[in-house]
């Protein structure tokens, strides 16, 4: 067995296919939930909420609960 990983998933494709993907990432979302770059209040308040959400998680993870 080699020490060396294969690519897996989006690394393994060829460069063109991998523009071409990621370059849809953006158009995936509607123009009107895209607000975070236009409203910093907005994406400050999302940036709380998960930052408070991930932090319960690693102290009930610590303690062995759900």
């Amino acid at each position: 067995m080699t020490d060396q990983k294969k690519p897996r998933g989006f690394a393994c494709l060829p460069p063109d296919e991998r523009a071409k993907v990621s370059s849809m990432g953006g158009r995936a979302v509607p123009a009107e939930r895209r607000n975070f770059s236009l409203d910093r209040e907005s994406a400050s308040r999302a940036g709380t909420k998960g930052g408070s959400l991930s932090r319960k998680r690693a102290v009930t993870d610590r303690e062995g609960g759900q």
